[in-house]
């Protein structure tokens, strides 16, 4: 794998990683700020109380403890509200440090996989020129090879004549048959790509040997 591509594999693992750590802190903030809000409404449904007791009769005695609950009550709504103010802010804190890493974390995946298919492409076209070279060699050696028999049988009917004839045409029938019988063989056609872009007649062919390739 291309160390460049392995690399950004590493960075989306890192930005993974600390992208559940700021959603962990943000859940714990998040769950501070439910409680606060949770105790802002008990406060508020108390002072409430406390004020609808004071608006009727009391003595003296119980109307300075009401004033007094409700201080107190008071108090504490304003404390909760102060700190739901400052979960707030420090969520929106985290809001915006997660969005930043989802685009950091977007871009080193789109990286890495630009990476990936690049590198991916270039062994891909590697082997296609091996085919290629593999095929072309192998088209050659058919043409030489039927060329030789071409050859062969041609010596054979010059000195034996009918004999030669009856064992060639055994020959060809046997190499026809084979031929035309290639799914018996193990033969299939698959074709993801236009076959007829690599489709060729093969011919007997005989090679100079000054136009060898060096090996």
């Amino acid at each position: 794998m291309d160390t460049q591509a392995v690399g950004f594999d590493q960075q989306v693992e890192e930005l993974q990683k600390e992208i559940a750590a700021v959603n962990a802190k943000r859940a714990e903030v998040q769950q501070k700020r439910d409680l606060e809000k949770n105790a802002l409404y008990t406060a508020e449904a108390s002072r409430k109380g406390y004020v609808s007791l004071l608006a009727g009769p009391n003595d003296d005695s119980l109307a300075g403890y009401l004033e007094h609950e409700i201080d107190c009550t008071e108090a504490k709504i304003v404390s909760h509200g102060r700190l739901i103010e400052g979960y707030e802010i420090a969520l929106k804190g985290f809001d915006n440090q997660i969005q930043n890493l989802n685009g950091s974390l977007r871009r080193a995946l789109e990286m890495g996989e630009q990476e990936k298919r690049a590198y991916e492409f270039e062994r891909w076209k590697d082997e296609a020129f091996r085919r290629y070279r593999e095929a072309s060699d192998a088209l050659d050696a058919a043409r030489e090879a039927l060329g030789e028999l071409v050859v062969c049988a041609g010596r054979g009917h010059e000195k034996f004549a009918g004999q030669a004839h009856t064992v060639l045409t055994g020959l060809n029938e046997q190499f026809f048959h084979a031929q035309q019988n290639l799914d018996g063989r193990g033969f299939r056609d698959r074709y993801d790509y236009n076959p007829n872009q690599f489709t060729f007649t093969v011919k007997p062919q005989i090679r100079r040997k000054d136009s060898l390739p060096p090996r």
